[in-house]
């Protein structure tokens, strides 16, 4: 049964239990369920990148991450034996119930404890599903690992707010209006799942802060000199032992598409050799300490390797020559697969080994290289495993570099399962098209890595394959008093869902100093602005919200001074009755007559009167100028 049943987190989650008996008694549960409840949707959530994989047993819709579990099969401690779950939520006495195998290690067993557990209405209704299996499931549509099988919320909020999730967004608006503020909470959306976070903004930001620190969240301001070398990569100089040399670096965006398509290395089981990554990556360490670093044919021709590249590809010289070959990391892995050991590349000619795996016309330096690796693996395999014979995996993250070369050298370009977010404030100040180059293409939601139509390009620096994952979310912020959606590349334009973000005078409805209304007051200051110039450039409410109630009119008048005054002088550059107007004719600024230059005739200037930011009145006068005053009579035209 479990033939047409396991899909590959399934089976490597069979392969991590302890024994046979564990694996079979696993298979007994799933068939008792499958059983009782032939309409129960299987599915596996987590994955080998998350550290734990469970076979869950609900309902779960085609094409939505999200599932409504009942049941979970796992391990449910490390080391520990098979355990079988019921979600409390669907216990009519409301605890969780944990069954491990050796509570029943008989079927009888299980039966009778299914029969005992009483399921409400609620966990009826879940086990009513499509009798899909985890076989059924695509990589993108398994379960989502940061699912509580105890939510209490239900799977269509769940469903719409993972569909809401738009993978381009740009927050736009006037100064002031919160749209670097609001990155915070749309990250946390993002990465935790959930349509509106929990907590206050300070919870947002230590959580926020812990995201960008484990590297799930970046943060980058674009600006008139940023440029497509510093966003994905670009050739730079560097001085290494006194002389200068270049040197192909990695920009930001790149750095957080590759991490968004790494997986975390699985543990192998106990007794099984280590894998090619973990020698593949130690023998580098190696390598590159003992630079030049010998090898030697099957012949006995004395080779070196000269170095190693990014990519994980060893440079390779023989003796007396400048000629250098490359040994792919993929290429080495295919040979390392077919010849997990010395004795096996041993029983085959050097050309016949390596062409018949790869087809290479450089048998002799493939040869040489997997020799020496392999001698490697042998020498050191017993430091590799720990004292219970797995595989010492770090729990430290590796090393960017080591991230890109598993990435790169694997087979496909795929997401990794984990949202990433990468914020781009003032997205607009830069020359977007410039700095974006071909991802004008490879952002498009259908041309993500994971979407139906993938798109993959050479990138023009180091030549290395590139994609961009559909778990790598991307929202920035555009001021648009600094420059105008208008100018913003139509081709990035319809790539991006644009928010606008305008001031909100309900956020500031009982915000009052001194008996100054401030909602009353901002709003007629961005009505005037209106009128005058456009709603791009009105004020934003952020300036006002930090006031408190025992606020006075000094901590108004420093909003003005250090905020309002200067937007308003940009925007109305010169033109001070414009600002006048705006402010009501409150007299904050007053014109001054002079004719006493000597050298022309009178002339008006004007000056910002600094006593009248520190009366209540002037403040309520920029609202109750535009009022309308009684109705009076009309003068007598006959005096």
């Amino acid at each position: 049964m479990l033939d047409n049943y396991l899909n590959g987190s399934a089976k490597t989650l069979f392969e991590r239990f302890p024994d046979d008996d564990d694996r079979t008694w696993a298979a007994m549960a799933i068939a008792v369920l499958k059983a009782r409840y032939p309409m129960a949707d299987h599915y596996t959530a987590g994955g080998e990148e998350f550290g734990f994989i469970d076979i869950r047993i609900g309902r779960k819709t085609e094409g939505v991450t999200r599932g409504q579990p009942v049941f979970l099969i796992r391990q449910h401690r490390r080391n520990g034996p098979v355990s079988l779950l019921a979600s409390r939520l669907v216990l009519t006495s409301g605890a969780r119930a944990v069954l491990e195998r050796h509570d029943a290690p008989t079927q009888a067993r299980v039966e009778d404890w299914l029969d005992a557990l009483g399921l409400n209405d609620d966990g009826r209704k879940r086990l009513r599903g499509s009798g899909r299996s985890p076989v059924d499931y695509t990589l993108n549509d398994r379960g989502d690992p940061s699912e509580d099988p105890d939510a209490t919320q239900p799977a269509q909020a769940q469903s719409t707010a993972e569909q809401g999730q738009a993978l381009n967004r740009i927050l736009y608006g006037p100064p002031g209006t919160g749209k670097t503020y609001r990155t915070t909470r749309e990250a946390l959306s993002i990465i935790e799942g959930t349509p509106t976070p929990a907590g206050d903004h300070a919870d947002h930001r230590k959580r926020f802060d812990a995201l960008r620190n484990a590297g799930r969240i970046a943060f980058v301001t674009f600006h008139q000199s940023f440029s497509y070398e510093d966003f994905i990569e670009g050739i730079r100089a560097e001085a290494v032992g006194g002389q200068l040399s270049y040197k192909v670096r990695d920009g930001i965006f790149k750095r957080m598409a590759i991490t968004a398509m790494y997986r975390q290395p699985v543990r192998p089981a106990a007794g099984r050799a280590p894998e090619f990554d973990d020698v593949h990556e130690a023998f580098i360490a190696e390598v590159e300490a003992g630079l030049p670093y010998e090898v030697m044919s099957s012949t006995g021709s004395h080779l070196a390797i000269a170095g190693v590249n990014d990519n994980g590809t060893f440079l390779v010289t023989h003796a007396n020559r400048t000629l250098r070959h490359g040994v792919s990391r993929k290429r080495l892995k295919a040979l390392y697969e077919a010849y997990p050991d010395r004795a096996a590349l041993g029983k085959k000619s050097a050309v016949n080994a390596i062409s018949s795996v790869i087809g290479s016309s450089n048998a002799t330096v493939y040869w040489a290289v997997l020799d020496r690796l392999l001698e490697f693996k042998e020498r050191v395999q017993a430091g590799l495993e720990d004292e219970h014979g797995e595989v010492d995996v770090a729990d430290e993250p590796p090393e960017y570099e080591q991230i890109k070369r598993r990435v790169l050298g694997g087979e496909d370009l795929a997401p990794n399962g984990k949202p990433y977010v990468l914020i781009i404030d003032e997205i607009n100040r830069g020359n977007m098209s410039r700095i974006f180059g071909e991802l004008i293409t490879l952002i498009e939601t259908s041309k993500r890595a994971g979407g139906n139509e993938r798109a993959e390009v050479q990138l023009p620096y180091s030549n290395e394959r590139f994609s961009v994952p559909d778990n790598l979310y991307v929202i920035g912020t555009m001021n648009t008093a600094d420059r105008s959606l208008a100018v913003v590349d139509t081709a990035l334009r319809r790539r991006f869902d644009f928010i606008e973000m305008m001031p909100d005078l309900e956020a500031l409805k009982h915000k009052k100093v001194e008996g100054v209304d401030i909602a009353r007051m901002l709003g007629a200051i961005n009505l005037r602005i209106e009128h005058l110039y456009d709603r791009e450039h009105t004020i934003g409410h952020s300036f006002f919200i930090h006031l408190e109630p025992q606020a006075r009119i000094a901590d108004l008048a420093r909003i003005f001074r250090n905020n309002v005054l200067p937007l308003l002088e940009e925007y109305f550059y010169e033109d001070w009755e414009k600002i006048d107007k705006v402010l009501g004719n409150a007299g904050i600024y007053q014109a001054r007559s002079s004719d006493k230059l000597g050298f022309a005739q009178k002339t008006t200037i004007w000056r910002r009167n600094e006593g009248k930011l520190l009366l209540a009145e002037t403040y309520r006068q920029i609202y109750t100028a535009g009022e309308a005053a009684p109705d009076t009579p009309a003068p007598d035209s006959d005096g």
